[in-house]
């Protein structure tokens, strides 16, 4: 199964992704973390991700799928 925590090891950042949340962070700028992951399914392991990479922020600043069924787009146009 694609999505599960068990594949988050083969999932790494986009080059200048972690850089770049940082810099919003140090200057002040919201954001949150948006993902079609389904949070049923991969909610730890995705936390997990976001540490081990050293992505800043809070874990109310993820936002995942709630069904593994929902759609992605649609979820994310919410």
């Amino acid at each position: 199964h694609f999505f599960s925590n068990d594949f988050l090891k083969y999932d790494v950042p986009h080059s200048g992704a972690v850089r770049f949340v940082h810099k919003l962070e140090a200057d002040g700028i919201p954001f949150v973390y948006l993902t079609g992951r389904p949070r049923e399914l991969m909610s730890p392991g995705t936390l997990e991700y976001l540490h081990h990479f050293e992505f800043p922020g809070q874990p109310g600043i993820l936002f995942m799928k709630p069904q593994p069924k929902d759609i992605d787009e649609d979820f994310k146009s919410k």
